[in-house]
C-alpha cells in the first residue's frame, strides 16, 4: 500500500504515514450480502393476495 500524499510505500497495518504524517485510510474489501429466502408466511400472503386479484379482474371482463 502507498501513501496518498507522498508515495511511500507503508505496511497495511500503518494508520499514518511515517514518511509525511499523512493520515492513511484502509479501505475495507466489500463484504457479501447475504441471499434472503422466501419464507412460507410471505408465501402464503402473495397467494391470499394475488389468487384473488387475478380473480376479479377476470370476473370484471366476464360480467
Amino acid at each position: 500500500m502507498f501513501c496518498e500524499k507522498c508515495g511511500k510505500e507503508i505496511s497495511e497495518n500503518e494508520t499514518i504515514c511515517s514518511n509525511c504524517g499523512n493520515k492513511v485510510e484502509t479501505i475495507d474489501p466489500p463484504q457479501e450480502v447475504e441471499k434472503k429466502e422466501l419464507g412460507i408466511l410471505s408465501i402464503l400472503g402473495l397467494i391470499f393476495v394475488c389468487v384473488p386479484a387475478i380473480i376479479v379482474f377476470i370476473l370484471t371482463f366476464v360480467f
